[in-house]
């Protein structure tokens, strides 16, 4: 179900623009708000983790779901793993 509503996010904001929903915190994933406070780009993530970027924005836009990918991304990211997952 989680998955669902996720690509249905996703379509909405394909739909209506990104700027609406830029500054919003309910449809902020854990990811995003922890890339937006270091300042860090999906990019650069990808380059960093040796992660496809299509596969971290996937992970920025419907949140980390798997304990791995959120180790991954704390190692660079400099913050706990669990402050990652979307539990």
């Amino acid at each position: 179900m989680r998955l669902q509503l996720c690509s249905v996010q996703y379509k909405i904001l394909l739909r209506t623009g990104k700027e609406i929903y830029k500054n919003s915190t309910y449809f902020m994933t854990n990811l995003k708000k922890m890339l937006k406070n270091k300042g860090v780009k999906v990019k650069t993530l990808a380059m960093a983790t040796g992660v496809k970027s299509c596969t971290v924005s996937q992970h920025n836009m419907c949140g980390v779901k798997t304990i791995r990918i959120a180790r991954r991304y704390a190692a660079v990211l400099g913050c706990d793993p669990l402050e990652l997952l979307e539990l």
